[in-house]
């Protein structure tokens, strides 16, 4: 009767092994992707005055979901975007981040075309937030400084940063 656990374990194995390669490769198919837009560096750093989104239409596919969108963000500004679901609001945040490549019009931070701002530079200047919630599996306290190492507890109910 002892001999049955290593028996089930080895019959077991094969199962299992597939599992690993078959995860091991989606993991080696993730590292492989490229991204769909190249970081920049090297370019002078740009201090946030101004967004603009200039006559932009971009397409996923075959499907437009911006057309001819225009829109001025001055500093110290909240602005508020409204819409359908599918309507774009995302995706023009995300025009924004460069995340995506704008397909027609331009779109500048202060008065710079952010093709030509430093990836980590532009990424600083901004924030996007999806309507996804992701935690790990770890305290509320981590998973809130994921972002950001320099908040503590005790500032997170208060006005921000910690020095």
């Amino acid at each position: 009767m002892s001999s049955f656990g290593p028996v089930v374990a080895l019959a077991n194995l094969g199962s299992t092994l597939q599992n690993t390669f078959a995860a091991g490769n989606r993991v080696l198919d993730i590292l492989e992707e490229t991204p769909v837009v190249e970081e920049i560096e090297g370019q002078p750093e740009v201090e946030f005055t101004k967004a603009d989104v200039q006559d932009v239409t971009f397409a996923y596919g075959e499907e437009k979901i911006l057309e001819h969108v225009t829109l001025d963000i001055p500093k110290g500004s909240v602005v508020g975007i409204i819409g359908k679901s599918g309507s774009g609001k995302s995706t023009l945040l995300k025009l924004l981040m460069r995340f995506w490549k704008v397909q027609e019009g331009n779109v500048q931070i202060s008065d710079t075309d952010i093709e030509h701002i430093n990836t980590g530079n532009l990424r600083d200047m901004e924030s996007f937030m999806t309507q996804e919630t992701h935690l790990f599996h770890d305290s509320i306290k981590n998973n809130l400084r994921i972002a950001d190492n320099v908040y503590s507890v005790e500032n997170l109910s208060g006005t921000g940063r910690v020095s």
